[in-house]
């Protein structure tokens, strides 16, 4: 076990940079924890404590309230700092970018709807003579779910996106993916629904 000290000497290696600071108690009197060593870590780093690894000697350490001595770490320890700096940008992009994947998870409860009441046509749930206003109903609804489909992929469309915003980028990649999945079943949908409408016409 490392010798304990209200004040410990620590080199903190983040990416190709090193940092020689002190790390101290951020209680009276206390014993510097590994919370303590991460609020440090961050003023210099610019990594929030929140998205930081602290690794030392090949190991994450996982209890922030572990005390600095008892995990080994002396004066002069070199510990690593992993972790992605705070980025407004990239953060707001990643929050419009997750408005229009919860958009379009309401859009699929919808076409989800829409579906339900069209099997439910097609297995003689509805009389004869209210097919043809549901179906066109129905019609309307999910053609209004394309178009709101539609709207969110032009959305993420015009989203500015730097080339290092590598989280927005793959969200909206991944975005993107799922809302042109769910355009493509509404797209089904409405053609099945025409089909059913001649037929039921016919």
């Amino acid at each position: 076990m490392a010798t304990c000290s209200e004040r410990i000497p620590i080199t903190v290696i983040c990416g190709s940079k090193k940092h020689d600071l002190f790390v101290e108690s951020s209680k009276a009197h206390g014993l510097p924890i590994v919370d303590d060593l991460q609020r440090t870590a961050e003023e210099v780093t610019g990594i929030p404590l929140d998205r930081q690894r602290v690794i030392f000697k090949g190991k994450t350490l996982r209890e922030p309230g572990a005390m600095l001595c008892d995990v080994g770490i002396e004066p002069h320890s070199r510990v690593m700092i992993v972790g992605q700096r705070f980025d407004p940008g990239q953060d707001a992009a990643c929050s419009s970018i997750q408005k229009t994947v919860d958009t379009c998870s309401e859009a699929e409860k919808k076409l989800s709807s829409v579906r339900e009441e069209m099997n439910g046509i097609e297995g003689g749930h509805l009389p004869g003579h209210l097919h043809a206003q549901a179906i066109t109903k129905l019609i309307r609804t999910s053609g209004g779910i394309a178009e709101q489909l539609l709207r969110l992929l032009e959305t993420l469309d015009a989203l500015s996106l730097e080339q290092d915003q590598t989280e927005a980028r793959s969200r909206r990649k991944a975005a993107v993916q799922r809302i042109q999945g769910t355009l493509d079943r509404a797209d089904a949908v409405q053609t099945k629904l025409s089909e059913l409408r001649k037929q039921k016409i016919s």
